[in-house]
């Protein structure tokens, strides 16, 4: 039996921090084909450290497990699941295993 694939469903931008992390998530897609293009993967680094900034900040800023808003509480955990994704495919192109918690 397949795994089904993680579905993303966000439902709004609720905070400044929020969208940043969604920005920088969308202005960062074309590093692995810069990184290609140039034979430079120091553009994947610079990626994945960018997105793990943002996500640092939206996480200490944003509550999500104690969000009483259950509309905000899912939308924000499947940005953390993209982001989670995001991160997993950069890290697995450098040939870094990704830890599972810190």
């Amino acid at each position: 039996k397949a795994d089904k694939p993680p579905q993303f469903t966000l439902r709004g931008v609720y905070s400044q921090h929020e969208r940043d992390l969604l920005l920088t998530l969308l202005m960062d897609s074309d590093a692995c084909t810069t990184a290609w293009k140039e034979a430079a993967p120091n553009y994947i680094c610079e990626s994945a450290y960018r997105i793990a900034c943002a996500f640092s900040t939206f996480y200490h800023n944003c509550p999500i497990l104690q969000e009483q808003d259950s509309v905000k509480r899912a939308s924000r955990l499947s940005l953390c699941l993209l982001t989670k994704k995001i991160l997993e495919s950069r890290l697995q192109i450098l040939g870094i295993s990704p830890v599972e918690q810190m």
